[in-house]
Formats: C-alpha cells, sequence, structure tokens
C-alpha cells in the first residue's frame, strides 16, 4: 500500500497549525480540570491534522491481487551453457512461488526476441527456442523489453524480470527502460555471473590507411588473453595468405608486428587470423584493416562476349591507360575488388548475364563511392538487352523506352491470350490466368509510347479486350486486361487469324504476335496463315503455359512464325518469359543507317576532337534522353548517342553504337579512335584524392567514430584549417544498404559523427566536402568490424542493470521468490481519502466539543447504567436500586442531586419540581435563585 498527496505543499502548514492550537491552549483562562483539558489539546490537535491533510487530497494506493510476469531470458553467445542451464534452474523455481491467479510469459532473446511461452498460469517452465532462432551474435535487451510489454495485460499489475549479464551491443536499452517506467511496469534485474574458460582474442588490427604504390608497410595485432598458450598468427590480403608468425601470448593484452610487402594500387582489405592452443571461442580470432594505396588510376573493362572490347582495350592501352578485363561473373565485379579501379567500362553486357546482385554492386560503386561508369552499346545492350526496370537503367543518362521517338523504330503487338475454363487452375493458390494477367502487364509496360498494342482473348470465341492502340496511356490497357475471366474450350487457329488481320494494316516497323495458352485445339490451316504472315512481315513466338499445353503444335507455330517459343512448364515464370520475349521484339530500337554523329554540346570528352570529320557510324540503338543529362553526340533523328550525367557521386556516360568491327567498322581506321576513348574514359574517372582531407574511423564497441581532418599545409605557418564547410560521408555495410552520414564541425578543421555498427564485416565510406565554389572534394576510406562485441573479454555489466531497474522503480534481485511478491500497486487510480477524514473530523468535533461543554458525575454514569440494565430486564427492585444508591452518595450530597441522579435513571416517577420541593426551600427573588444555582455549582 502506498499513500501520496496531490497537494503535499500544504502538509507545511501542519507544524504552524500544531503549535498555534498548543499556543492557545496554554494560554486559555477557562477552567477545565486537568484531565479533561489535556484530552481537549489532542482531540484539537487531532483535528487540525485532519482538516491539513483532507486539504492536502490524499489518495491511497493498495496492492494488487493480479500479478503478471515476462521473464526476459538472455540466450546470447555472451552467456555460457552453465550460465544458461542456472538460467533455467532459476525461472523454474520462481514460476513454482506463484500464486495460482499470477500469469506468467517467457521470452528468450539475444539479437531478437522469441516468445516462448505467452502469458499462463502454468507453473512449469516451458521449452525454450534454440538460440539460433534469437541471433546469438548480438544482444538487444531493448528489444527484450520492448517484446514483454507487449505480452503484459493493461488489467494486472505488470513486472519485468530480466535475466542478463547486462552486456547490450545493439540499441541502448535506456530508452526502453523509460518506456516501461511512462508504462507503469516495473523491472527487476537477475545478474548472470560470468564464466569462462580460457580465452585469446584479437582486439585490434592497426594497418596505415593511405599509401602509395610500391610502398612496405607493417600491421601491428593487438592481442588479449585470460591464459598463457601458444599461438599462430595467419595474415590474408584480400583473401590471400601473405605471411604468418608463431607466438606465445601471456595473459593481458599482447602485440606483435608482421611485415607486408608492396601491394597494388587500389582497395585492401587486410586480416589477421589467430589459432590458439588453449581457446574457447573462434568467433573472435579475426580481425580487419582496410588499407588505401594510391597509384595510376585502372580502368576495368567488363566484356558482353569475350573479344567484345578488344579493340577499345587496345586503344586505351596504348594511350598509357592500365586496363583490365573481365567477364560479368568475373570476381573484378566484387565489392571489394571494384573499389580498386577508377572507372568501369560495360561493352554490349546483356542485363541477364550479370549475376543477382552485381548491378547492385555496380549501382552503389558508382552512386556511394563515385566510381566511373561507361556503358558501351551493341547488339544486346539496353533496349535489346533488357535494361528496361533494373538497377542498369537507373544509373544511365537515357531510358531505355521509346516515347517521344518516330514510327521507324515502333513495335505492333498483339497478345493472343487463352481464357479457357483449364487457365482458372494453378499452383500455390494463384491462378495461371492470373500470372498471365501479370506476365501481360509486365510486357505493356516496357512499350513506348509510339508504339501499339493489342489484346485478343480467346476460348471458343474471340473477344477483343484491347483493340490496337498506341501505348501512351496505359490506364485503359490495365483495366482491359484484369477484365479477363477464364471460361469455355481452346480454338487457336481462328484466333491467329483474326490477330493477323488487325495487324497487317497497322504501321510499325515490327509486327509481332505472342500466342499464350495452356491446352491443346484443333488443327487448322496454319501453314497458309504462316505464309502470309511472311510475306507481310509478322512474326509469331508462342508460350506453353503449364505440362498440359501442346508443346509440338506451339514449337511448329513459333518455327513457322520465325519466332520463339517457350516453355512455360512452371507457371510462375511466365512473367519473366513474356518480358524477354517483349525485350526481344524491342529489337526494332536497333537503328542501322550511316550517318555522323552531330556535336550538341561541348564537354571534356570531346575536347580539341572534330567529330564532324570522324567517319560514318552505321547503326546504334535508339533510346530516350532523361531531362537532367547532358546529350554532346546524337543521331540524325537527334537521338542520344554519347550523353552523360552525375549519378550520386560518380559520373555515367552511354554510347548507344558499338565499339567492334560491325556499326562502328569505319571508326577503327580513325586516327583519333584512341584519343577519343582515352578522354571519354578519364571523363568518367573518379576524382583523385584530395591530401588536403585525411578520414579516420576508430571502432569503440558497437559504434564507429568517423573523422574527418580539413586543413591546407602541413606546417603551422602554413596551416589553414577549413571550416564551416557542408560535409557528409556516405557509408556503405557489409549488407550493401547505403547510409548518409551528416558530419558537424566538432574542432577547427575537424568534422566528426559517431554511427552504429551492428554486421560485422567490410565497410566502405566516402566523405564529401564542398567549398564555397561549389567545388566538391572527396575523400575514400574504410574499416573491418570483424567480429561482433558479444565474444569480447567481458563480464556482467552491473552498472547498466542497476541503472535500468532505477529507472522503473525496480531491483537487482537474486531471490526467485521476489519475481512473484505482491508488492506492486493495484491496476487503476488510487483512492481519495478526504470523504473518510472528513467524517473523522466531524466525530472529532463532536467530541471536542462534548468535553469542553458536556460534565457528567460518577452518580450520573450509575444511575444511567442502572436505567439501561433497568430497560434490559436485569433491574427488577426500585427500592434496593434507591437504597443502594443513596448509600454510595457521599455526605453533603444528599439532597436534590440524588434524587435527580435517581429521577434521571428510572426514566420516570415524580417530577422533578415535586422531589426539589421536599429538599429546597423555594425561592422567588432573582437573588436568591442566582445564590442556589452557585450553591449547586459548587457542589457539583
Amino acid at each position: 500500500m502506498s499513500l501520496a498527496f496531490d497537494r503535499p505543499a500544504l502538509l507545511l502548514l501542519l507544524p504552524a497549525c500544531i503549535g498555534l492550537v498548543y499556543l492557545l491552549w496554554r494560554t486559555s483562562r477557562v477552567y477545565m480540570p486537568p484531565l479533561r483539558r489535556r484530552v481537549s489539546l489532542v482531540i484539537r490537535v487531532l483535528v487540525v491534522t485532519l482538516l491539513v491533510a483532507v486539504l492536502a487530497e490524499p489518495r491511497v494506493q493498495l496492492p494488487a491481487n493480479d500479478l503478471a510476469v515476462a521473464f526476459l531470458l538472455d540466450r546470447s553467445d555472451s552467456i555460457t551453457p552453465s550460465m544458461q542451464a542456472d538460467e533455467e534452474r532459476w525461472l523454474a523455481d520462481a514460476l513454482q512461488h506463484k500464486a495460482q491467479q499470477d500469469q506468467a510469459a517467457v521470452i528468450s532473446f539475444a539479437g531478437e526476441p522469441v516468445v516462448d511461452r505467452a502469458l499462463s498460469t502454468d507453473a512449469d517452465p516451458p521449452r525454450l527456442s534454440p538460440s539460433n532462432n534469437t541471433n546469438p551474435s548480438a544482444t538487444d535487451i531493448a528489444a527484450a523489453v520492448r517484446a514483454g510489454l507487449a505480452v503484459l495485460p493493461p488489467s494486472a499489475a505488470r513486472r519485468l524480470v530480466l535475466l542478463s549479464d547486462g552486456q547490450e551491443n545493439q540499441e541502448k536499452a535506456d530508452t526502453a527502460a523509460a518506456l516501461a517506467a511512462a508504462a507503469g511496469v516495473q523491472l527487476l534485474a537477475m545478474p548472470l555471473e560470468s564464466v569462462r574458460g580460457p580465452e585469446v582474442l584479437v582486439r585490434a588490427l592497426d594497418a596505415p590507411s593511405q599509401l602509395r604504390e610500391g610502398e612496405r608497410f607493417t600491421v601491428s595485432a593487438q592481442l588479449e588473453a585470460n591464459v598463457a598458450t601458444n599461438a599462430t598468427l595467419y595474415l590474408m590480403v584480400d583473401g590471400r595468405l601473405v605471411g604468418n608468425q608463431d607466438v606465445n601470448v601471456q595473459p593481458g593484452s599482447s602485440r606483435f608486428i608482421l611485415p607486408v610487402e608492396p601491394l597494388n594500387s587500389g582497395h585492401h582489405v587486410v586480416r589477421l587470423q589467430l589459432q590458439a592452443d588453449a581457446d574457447t571461442l573462434v568467433q573472435n580470432n579475426t580481425a580487419g584493416a582496410y588499407v588505401i594505396v594510391q597509384g595510376p588510376p585502372k580502368v576495368l573493362v567488363v566484356e558482353g562476349t569475350p573479344g567484345e572490347g578488344r579493340f577499345l582495350v587496345d586503344a586505351l592501352r596504348t594511350m598509357g591507360l592500365t586496363v583490365d578485363v573481365t567477364t560479368p561473373d568475373g570476381a573484378a565485379l566484387d565489392a571489394s575488388s571494384l573499389l580498386s579501379y577508377a572507372s568501369t567500362v560495360l561493352v554490349d553486357v546483356p542485363a541477364e548475364s550479370m549475376p543477382a546482385g552485381r548491378m547492385l554492386t555496380l549501382k552503389s560503386y558508382v552512386r556511394d563511392h563515385g566510381g566511373g561508369l561507361l556503358v558501351v552499346g551493341g547488339e544486346r545492350a539496353f533496349g535489346p538487352g533488357g535494361y528496361a526496370r533494373t538497377p542498369l537503367e537507373d544509373m544511365l543518362p537515357v531510358r531505355m523506352d521509346l516515347r517521344g521517338k518516330s514510327l521507324s523504330t515502333s513495335v505492333a503487338l498483339i497478345l493472343v491470350m487463352d481464357v479457357s475454363g483449364s487457365m482458372g487452375g494453378g499452383p500455390g493458390g494463384a491462378s495461371k490466368m492470373d500470372l498471365a494477367k501479370e506476365a501481360a502487364l509486365a510486357a505493356v509496360e516496357l512499350l513506348g509510347e509510339y508504339d501499339q498494342v493489342g489484346l485478343l482473348a480467346f476460348d471458343d470465341h474471340n473477344q477483343w479486350m484491347i483493340q490496337p492502340s498506341f501505348a501512351s496511356d496505359l490506364t485503359p490497357i490495365e483495366d482491359a486486361i484484369g477484365r479477363m475471366q477464364p471460361g469455355g474450350g481452346t480454338e487457336i487457329y481462328p484466333a491467329l487469324k483474326e490477330a493477323f488481320d488487325k495487324l497487317v494494316p497497322l504501321d510499325a516497323k515490327v509486327k509481332h504476335i505472342i500466342l499464350l495458352t495452356d491446352g491443346e485445339a484443333p488443327r487448322g490451316p496454319y501453314e497458309e496463315l504462316a505464309k502470309q504472315m511472311e510475306s507481310a512481315q509478322v512474326t509469331l513466338s508462342t508460350v506453353g503455359i503449364g505440362s498440359d499445353a501442346d508443346t509440338n503444335l506451339l514449337q511448329e507455330l513459333a518455327q513457322l512464325g520465325h519466332g520463339r517459343y517457350y516453355d512455360g512448364n512452371d507457371p510462375f515464370d511466365l512473367p519473366q518469359l513474356l518480358v524477354k520475349e517483349t525485350q526481344q521484339v524491342q529489337r526494332a530500337a536497333i537503328v542501322e543507317e550511316d550517318f555522323t554523329p552531330l556535336p550538341i554540346a561541348s564537354n571534356p570528352a570531346t575536347e580539341g576532337i572534330d567529330v564532324r570529320q570522324a567517319p560514318q557510324l552505321r547503326g546504334y540503338v535508339a533510346t530516350t534522353a532523361k531531362p537532367q543529362s547532358t546529350v554532346l553526340l546524337a543521331s540524325r533523328q537527334l537521338d542520344p548517342v554519347l550523353s552523360e550525367w552525375q549519378y550520386g557521386l560518380g559520373r555515367v556516360m552511354a554510347w548507344t553504337s558499338d565499339v567492334k568491327n560491325l556499326w562502328a567498322s569505319r571508326w577503327l581506321e580513325w586516327p583519333d579512335f584512341g584519343r577519343f576513348w582515352a578522354q571519354v574514359v578519364k571523363r568518367t574517372d573518379r576524382p583523385p584524392e584530395d591530401p588536403n582531407r585525411q578520414v579516420t574511423v576508430k571502432i569503440e564497441g558497437d559504434r564507429a567514430r568517423i573523422t574527418l581532418d580539413a586543413q591546407t599545409g602541413a606546417e603551422q605557418p602554413e596551416r589553414k584549417y577549413l571550416n564551416f564547410l557542408p560535409t557528409q560521408a556516405v557509408l556503405v555495410d557489409p549488407h550493401g544498404a547505403q547510409q548518409h552520414v551528416p558530419l558537424p564541425q566538432v574542432a577547427p578543421g575537424r568534422y566528426e559523427a559517431t554511427v552504429p555498427v551492428q554486421s560485422d564485416g567490410v565497410y566502405t565510406l566516402t566523405a564529401t566536402q564542398t567549398e564555397p565554389t561549389g567545388e566538391q572534394a572527396s575523400q575514400s576510406s574504410g574499416f573491418v568490424v570483424p567480429y561482433s562485441p558479444e565474444y569480447g573479454l567481458t563480464g556482467t555489466d552491473q552498472t547498466l542493470l542497476d541503472g535500468l531497474v532505477r529507472r522503473t522503480g525496480g531491483k537487482v534481485i537474486s531471490d526467485p521468490i521476489d519475481a512473484f511478491a505482491h508488492t506492486l500497486p493495484s491496476v487503476g487510480a488510487p483512492r481519495p481519502l478526504w470523504p473518510l477524514l472528513m467524517i473523522l473530523l466531524a466525530i472529532l468535533v463532536v467530541a471536542d466539543v462534548g468535553v469542553r461543554r458536556v460534565r457528567i458525575s460518577a452518580p450520573e454514569l450509575r444511575a444511567g447504567y442502572a436505567a439501561v440494565r433497568r430497560r434490559l430486564g436485569y433491574v427488577d427492585n426500585l427500592a434496593d436500586f434507591g437504597s443502594r444508591s443513596s448509600a454510595s452518595i457521599p455526605s453533603g450530597r444528599t439532597d436534590g442531586a440524588a434524587a435527580l441522579g435517581l429521577v434521571s435513571a428510572l426514566g420516570a416517577g415524580a417530577p422533578v419540581a415535586a422531589v426539589r420541593q421536599r429538599h429546597e426551600p423555594v425561592v422567588s427573588t432573582q437573588s436568591g435563585r442566582l445564590l442556589a444555582a452557585k450553591r449547586r455549582a459548587a457542589r457539583r
């Protein structure tokens, strides 16, 4: 039970009021017997006390009867198996001491919380989740507290019991404890004492962050151990073993130096691996460092087909550039390797040849780290290469659609779709009809505004869902596709014939039909139809949906129609198949004609080169320039041939012709061919590192402190700090997630920020500072988080646990009985006490008046007692009672007083006046009456 006051300041009036009452009591001249006088003082003090208490508005909170407890069990890797066993025993003991109506929930947590048992009155411990379900390499106490708050009901008193070593390494638990305190939930903590075996770990690996090419250097490894043992250190650079060293490790901290041979220019990751004779955890036996070796910029050329870019590579090498060549699946396109190149060139690389994730890696390389990108066209690049709606299209200064282009590059496409009853079935709850609709929508979205599209649905009959029309407005087309419903049989030939008849009169460069069906159909005069299609330059591709499709017929139709057949045995592949076919149809974007590129804008890429005197090109891929891009060279139709734009920190350029002996065959003999491409590639190069900026990163537990020092001049007289410049860093974590980190200025020339690093691996960052002139200076760096802080040599964090329990009004406990102690206040608002105090106050006021004004003698009390007994039937002989009463009256009190007492005791009988007449003379004068009253008062 707890007592509180709404206006506690009024309690300060109590001493003053009591003092005033005592002062008045001491100075009062009113006579009262000593006992009554003291009783009067006590009553008045109580009256004043109650009055002040009522004004302060007291409220009382009674203990709760219903209690809900959530146990939070730390199951991270810092909790050893013996500690986990102690945890489980403590939990079982606590559950045995709960009251029958109490409820308990059990939550296991590490990096993530898992509810092992929801609220229940069951006193048996639950089966705990495996540690792998909770991400044991981290400890997130804050997430566990929030999970505990979520399972506790608002209708009962609530409590959290945390069993942990307090070694949090994710978000801070203090904010979650504040949330629990605001919700009125108490947190108790049961510390788990850390018990570890022999342990050796790598605390840090120090290496220079910036080096020059050809420079030798050393790395310093800091080890910590709690036991003396022998160990071997293995040093690796970019995953390649470069050295090893046997060492003797003593308890405490040790440092060892390892030499490293010069590295090639670029970005490198240096890792140290420890192997010790006596060790418990292997997770903390590694560390890493990030080293950047400055040297001449290197160019990476990625060929879609081996040898595709040989003429370009030879020209660049002739101009003195360092060039490496790889394929789309080569290791050079890994995130760590790609940073070693100032620019990357894609030569006729189709999107489908890029492994999953490579496009995103390339995107981060350009946007976040300032790398350059040049995309060179060909028959399998840009639109025909499937760049639409990929990260490649996002990076390029051109779009793959042909919006605004003439009909000379347009496509007329008719989708002939089977809507028979069998299309209503399908795997996994998705019908083949739904997947066909999705495929049709994906295909239509690839078309430009000058392309035409039609949709013919067929079963026993044909129905035009979309009459052939331009794809400038996709809304009515999408609505029509959504209205298709399955039902009926399958008649293919009439549908193909009607689609062909509609397609022939359309004005388009490419006229194509795509047939989608899942069943068999009667044969028809397909050979005659195929001849008509060939003469009208109409092509046909087919897609068989499911295993029931007539594969032989569909393959035959695709062959007759000079198209392609796609086996859609898995209906979920249908959207990808249709998109692929539509992209093939979009080869209409290839424009093959002789033309001389027209210079549109001046640029360092073409400076000093008269492109108007260059040989003619024989073709290119039509694209649409994005609004923010700059077109440097264009075709006769003003389609972009060479364009550029800034994408994040990097520059991207697009060349829509090729660099091989096809469209650029005449350019290969142009004297300025090498110079032109050298200038274009150098235009995309990452800007050189600014020597006036220095980036350092320091790992502090689960956070990294990023510092940028900006100054000019190394010596003090020439040193000038660069102040008040907008500064930010782009940080990319090991999973490729990007984070923009503002770096506020904290000292002259120093800009700094701290960021959380919750995943182990390689982090890369690029710090950018904007000069008053608008120019940007950048500096690259990186760091390695080798392992989670979970695996450090740490004990129980008693300070953290104490802080959490204090925040919520809880305490640190060790006895399982305390988990279900009914010491929490009941749920709901406290009850006001002032009505009860007002009743007591009224009673005391009446008692105070009675003590001061009412005086009752002992005979009167006895007479009253006798009257009560008589009324209850215990007094029968009135004479005996009267004689006993008279005998008990002392001498001098045998007159009217005794008579009055007797009359009062009897409650009836002779009138009082008659009794007084026998004992007192009747006084008629006023003075006589006053004298009689005085005598009576004296007798009392």
